[in-house]
């Protein structure tokens, strides 16, 4: 159920599907959770192909031990640009799900796509770091 998601950002509003996230673990925890965002773009001729590959990529992703939200957004007025957000209970999850099959399927699925202008960063609890 539920309908799109919609998710602003700097002035850019993003439209996701319908699936939920999971709720990330309560702030007064001890875990030290990491955030993953950032955005992409998608050659116009790739978009569907693209769109396809996300949401296969959030269904597998989801089911990974510690990953909380694992979500791919389209930008409403950018069609070509599109936002990765993911949170993960620790580093060593995240650790392990860019060594997992699913995240190996996903690269080798968009590497044909030719993915341009990334620009990723990981939000620690005590910095923030650009991946790429």
């Amino acid at each position: 159920g539920g309908g799109a998601t919609v998710l602003k950002w700097r002035g850019r509003v993003f439209r996701g599907g319908t699936r939920r996230g999971r709720l990330g673990p309560d702030i007064r925890e001890e875990r030290r959770m990491i955030i993953v965002t950032g955005t992409m773009e998608v050659p116009e001729e790739h978009i569907e192909k693209a769109r396809e590959n996300f949401r296969l990529a959030e269904e597998a992703t989801a089911q990974e031990p510690g990953c909380l939200t694992y979500r791919f957004f389209q930008s409403v007025s950018e069609p070509t640009l599109f936002r990765v957000y993911e949170e993960w209970e620790d580093k060593a999850a995240l650790k392990a799900h860019a060594a997992h099959e699913n995240m190996a399927a996903h690269r080798e699925r968009m590497a044909p796509l030719g993915l341009g202008n990334r620009k990723i960063q990981m939000v620690e609890p005590e910095r923030i770091r650009d991946l790429g």
